[in-house]
């Protein structure tokens, strides 16, 4: 044992050379791996910003729920998650709701019903649908109004022969209910003339 303490003692420098070698070499590897991890995260991040805006957006679709308050707390977790989970990148969230299964009743333009088969409407609340059209006749709907009031881009009003201020009725099938709304107002697509977007 003595000899092994002996021996020890001696080759002290040898022994304290080993041990800095494996320090440098695990703060090496550490730094390393901490460097390949921010240099994916940061081309990953660079690929996304400069891709067209069509190949970096994401759908997000699903039931909104059965009242206001469920279809806020589903929008909100959704938000929320996007937030943190691509915290530090700009990101922008547009939301729609979208209600089906509504007939429309009343009568149309010629042409628009064959026979008697039924036309349905998709009944859709947008996100700044004022930022990205242009109002042609009317106004925007007021939230809470009652009758419910709606808005239709120009060219679908046209076809179905409605003008603003027409009370359009519909039966609502999935819930076997008649309501009605008001169209109080046409827009086309923001920057567009008559035959659509410039």
């Amino acid at each position: 044992m003595k000899l092994v303490w002996r021996r020890a003692r001696e080759a002290r420098g040898l022994l304290l050379a080993a041990v800095a070698a494996a320090v440098v070499a695990t703060a090496l590897v550490t730094g390393l791996a901490d460097y390949n991890r921010r240099a994916v995260d940061a081309g990953q991040r660079a690929l996304i910003t400069a891709a067209p805006v069509e190949e970096r957006s994401l759908l997000v679709s699903g039931s909104g729920g059965r009242d206001r308050t469920e279809y806020a707390t589903r929008d909100r977790a959704v938000r929320d998650g996007f937030a943190t989970a691509l915290e530090g990148t700009p990101i922008r969230v547009s939301a729609a709701r979208y209600g089906t299964g509504r007939e429309l009743t009343g009568t149309l333009a010629p042409g628009i019903r064959t026979g008697k088969e039924p036309v349905f409407a998709t009944l859709a609340t947008l996100d700044d649908l004022a930022g990205h059209a242009d109002l042609v006749d009317g106004d925007w709907p007021t939230a809470g109004a009652g009758p419910l009031q709606a808005t239709l881009p120009e060219k679908v009003a046209g076809a179905l022969g409605l003008r603003t201020g027409d009370r359009v009725p519909m039966r609502d099938r999935s819930a076997d209910r008649r309501t009605e709304v008001v169209l109080v107002g046409t827009w086309r697509p923001a920057g567009g003339g008559p035959g659509g977007p410039r």
